[in-house]
């Protein structure tokens, strides 16, 4: 597998765990039409749980995200199951132009297994099936390359309050993607 080299900053999120954008500002509803929702389930999840992380679109039917979110590092278990949204503006509600759809399958970049490190987290997931590539609710056409381009210093997420609940179901972002445990 070739992964893509981009410079992305994902922010992850356990479902249960207190952690959070920091510092960051609300979006703008479709300011960040490429960003994705992922629900990860794993074997030793409960029904209903799942992990949340981030990821971006960089393809019709390809979204780039952290290994971290597909592997589970204490059990060395792969996600059995992931559902993806694409741009998911508040993660409580469906979204006018947000788009769910499940994964076909994924790989994770073969050198995190080793070592577990960042400088190899990195995870492809391919959709079950293609989306349109959108700009706020209007389709437009672009070239795969461009819809990766993300600035250097951004990071979104969804802020947590603590571990019963959302402090914000919106999107935010921060510079340089900071988060805080």
């Amino acid at each position: 597998m070739r992964f893509v080299p981009l410079v992305a900053l994902l922010f992850a999120q356990t479902l249960g765990r207190q952690r959070r954008v920091i510092f960051g500002v609300p979006l703008a509803r479709g300011e960040l039409p490429y960003l994705t929702s992922i629900v990860a389930r794993f074997p030793h999840h409960n029904a209903g749980e799942g992990t949340l992380c981030g990821g971006s679109l960089i393809a019709s039917n390809i979204v780039l995200t952290a290994a971290h979110c597909l592997l589970n590092e204490e059990t060395n278990t792969r996600a059995t199951s992931l559902n993806v949204t694409i741009n998911d503006f508040v993660l409580d509600q469906p979204d006018k132009g947000e788009i769910a759809v499940p994964a076909s399958h994924f790989d994770i970049h073969p050198q995190y297994y080793e070592a577990f490190e960042s400088a190899y987290d990195i995870g492809i997931i391919f959709l079950a099936k293609s989306v349109p590539i959108c700009e706020g609710e209007n389709p437009i056409k672009k070239k795969p390359f461009q819809i990766a381009r993300l600035p250097f210093n951004v990071t979104t997420g969804w802020p947590l309050m603590s571990d019963s609940g959302l402090e914000s179901s919106a999107c935010y972002h921060s510079g340089w993607g900071v988060t805080k445990s």
